[in-house]
């Protein structure tokens, strides 16, 4: 029964409007391969500098200056900013889904919590 639920809850994400509006973004950026390229440089970055933050490497000024030019280059790109304006709203409604299932099992959820709180699991992931 609860799995019946999940997969009608997938096939009614992958009918909505904002599923189907990524996927025809994505196809209007892949067929542009500038675009695409333009994109995939910018995301490339984009982790790097994530990750080198989460070392704590201070990020040099020529790195910020190269990701602020993508973004502006990326900004003349109409299909680049239908892209992730969809991969956005999408991001948006799986976070909320999300949340709503979280709410509904929240016992369990502060349960964990509680029991990596007296584990000291969640003292050693804020140490590193």
């Amino acid at each position: 029964m609860i799995y019946d639920k999940a997969y009608e809850l997938a096939r009614s994400l992958a009918e909505s409007k904002e599923y189907q509006a990524f996927l025809t973004a994505k196809k209007n950026v892949q067929e542009d391969e500038a675009a695409f390229r333009m994109l995939a440089d910018f995301r490339r970055h984009q982790v790097e500098l994530q990750a080198r933050q989460m070392m704590g490497e201070t990020i040099s000024e020529d790195k910020l200056g190269r990701l602020h030019q993508l973004v502006e280059l990326m900004q003349h790109k109409q299909n680049v900013q239908a892209f992730l304006e969809t991969e956005e709203r999408l991001g948006r409604v799986m976070a909320d889904i999300h949340r709503i299932l979280g709410e509904g099992i929240k016992e369990w959820f502060d349960f964990t919590e509680f029991l990596n709180d007296l584990a000291g699991v969640n003292e050693l992931e804020e140490s590193e």
